[in-house]
């Protein structure tokens, strides 16, 4: 029980922090924007920032936990893509996408409903 309360507390911020971020983006306030994807991010992780970086996605997955915590990684990954296109970052951004969908498919095996999600990264990835 005090597992689920915590995990929707992580995230409610996560998409607090997206929310903040999308505002951000409008004002050309990028590093801003990005500070608050980064402590979304920071707030969802269970495990060190460093190890998360390094490590490829599908190695990753078994360490993030709950499908939820998963599909939120991704979310707070595909806002970070977003200001990097803003930025002029095509490449970084592509390669978060890359990441983010991997963790929607894992998402989405695991019940959760990421379709909608997949399509538009699969696209952005595609154009």
């Amino acid at each position: 029980m005090f597992e689920q309360d915590y995990i929707k507390r992580q995230l409610r911020a996560a998409v607090e922090g997206i929310a903040r971020t999308l505002k951000l983006l409008k004002e050309q306030r990028y590093d801003d924007a990005e500070g608050d994807l980064d402590a979304a991010l920071d707030e969802l992780l269970t495990i060190d920032r460093e190890v998360f970086e390094t490590l490829d996605a599908a190695s990753l997955l078994p360490l993030l936990g709950q499908p939820a915590r998963v599909e939120a990684i991704a979310q707070v990954l595909t806002a970070q893509a977003v200001v990097c296109d803003a930025q002029q970052l095509g490449q970084r951004a592509q390669r978060l996408r890359r990441r983010a969908l991997v963790f929607f498919e894992h998402a989405a095996t695991n019940g959760m409903e990421c379709s909608a999600a997949m399509q538009q990264i699969r696209e952005e990835l595609n154009s």
